[in-house]
């Protein structure tokens, strides 16, 4: 008995330890949405601005991260939708950054590359 709980606590300590937390020069960079045939780009500058667009509209916020939530406020997912704080998930996943659209199903968005610039802009 006394083996199996010190087993169970050297595995405990080794699944903890290679958890790697998010930083926010992890989550800069330029995304696309890895989900059906949505063709959503996502643009998260260093400066905590964010760019958000796809085939119908661009916009602009600003975007917060406390631990693995990120917050994305001003943000709207359509024309037509309400304009309000989208908070999600961040993972990292097989040496990806993932932005989490709907974990369940999952749908996420798939950083492509690194952002260089201190910020990018869409006009």
């Amino acid at each position: 008995m006394k083996k199996l709980l010190f087993l169970l606590a050297v595995l405990s300590i080794l699944l903890i330890s290679s958890c790697k937390a998010i930083k926010e020069k992890d989550v800069v960079g330029t995304y696309n949405a890895a989900f059906l045939r949505a063709r959503d780009t996502l643009i998260v500058n260093r400066n905590h601005t964010y760019v958000y667009h796809d085939q119908n509209m661009v916009h602009k916020g600003s975007w917060e991260l406390k631990g693995n939530t990120l917050s994305f406020n001003n943000f709207q997912f359509s024309p037509t939708g309400d304009i309000n704080t989208w908070v999600t998930d961040v993972r990292l996943q097989d040496n990806d950054v993932r932005i989490m659209y709907a974990e369940d199903d999952g749908c996420y968005y798939k950083k492509i590359k690194k952002s260089t610039l201190q910020t990018v802009a869409v006009k």
